[in-house]
């Protein structure tokens, strides 16, 4: 299992070849990953591993994507492309302005879009979706909170490690990203698997890409606990559905996340404070007919 997660390709391979294929197999090994505890018979499941070791795998993945980055890369160029991305553009490289040097963009679009790298992403939210709908399943069942599971949450083994990641890079990668790029891979793998409803299923590619932009959320809250960030907004939302449809939709979702769903507002960080602002006042609309 380690050899597969290494990638380990031919020795005439070019950078970008090696990169493909270790993440290639870094998803390999995730799908072996996304087994449940338990059998359908009821008895435990002999293949299933623990959270410490979804976490290392994801970690690794979580790596290449700052491996496949450029070295630098101006932050205009970055913005761009999050607009590109928070606004549902999925743009491909050759319609973009040719009198303008979009060298820069050109290459990051290239890169978000390449298939292995996309399926990649797809799989580790894949993996977290099935494994904190399972820590709240256990956690319901013996009545305790699902952050109190023996072999550590999902989501706190993954902060840690993401937050040593972003660390070990070098000082002008950290300056390039305004914050990270991780935000920008798992929205693009919500708007590739999102139904346009307002209810997302637990479990799923969708609700394990919200969930990652949640846990990102709480990196950046606990790193500057005085400062705000917008990395996370997703305006798009209220380009596919109507704020009506999705206020009405809070008000029969209860409670807001549950084993087998999420609503969409259970996400707040998806929100700039006037799209919040719109909402509660819809809501109270509603509430008055």
């Amino acid at each position: 299992m380690r050899q597969l997660a290494k990638g380990e390709a031919p020795g005439n391979a070019s950078h970008e070849d090696l990169i493909s294929h270790k993440a290639a197999a870094i998803t390999k090994v995730l799908q072996s990953q996304c087994g449940p505890p338990f059998l359908p018979s009821g008895s435990s499941n002999p293949h299933f591993v623990s959270n410490k070791e979804v976490a290392n795998t994801t970690a690794t993945a979580l790596e290449l994507f700052y491996e496949l980055l450029p070295e630098e890369s101006d932050p205009a160029t970055w913005q761009s492309l999050a607009q590109h991305i928070n606004n549902g553009r999925n743009l491909p490289s050759t319609t973009l302005d040719v009198n303008t040097d979009n060298s820069g963009l050109i290459h990051l679009l290239d890169i978000f879009t390449f298939e292995p790298y996309v399926s990649l992403c797809a799989q580790i939210c894949k993996v977290v979706a099935l494994r904190t709908q399972v820590e709240d399943v256990t956690a319901k069942l013996r009545q305790v909170r699902s952050d109190s599971t023996v072999h550590g949450n999902i989501v706190s083994l993954l902060m840690d490690r993401i937050t040593l990641i972003a660390r070990s890079q070098t000082a002008s990668k950290q300056e390039s990203w305004i914050p990270w790029p991780y935000p920008l891979w798992f929205k693009k793998a919500f708007l590739k698997h999102w139904d346009g409803k307002p209810v997302v299923k637990r479990g799923t590619i969708a609700c394990g890409s919200l969930e990652l932009l949640e846990m990102q959320q709480r990196i950046w809250d606990r790193s500057h606990p005085e400062r705000s960030s917008d990395a996370n907004l997703l305006p798009y939302i209220y380009k596919r559905i109507d704020a009506t449809e999705l206020m009405r939709s809070w008000m029969k979702h209860d409670p807001p996340a549950t084993t087998k769903s999420r609503h969409l507002l259970s996400f707040p960080f998806l929100y700039s404070d006037s799209q919040m602002l719109m909402n509660f006042r819809m809501l109270n609309h509603l509430r008055m007919r």
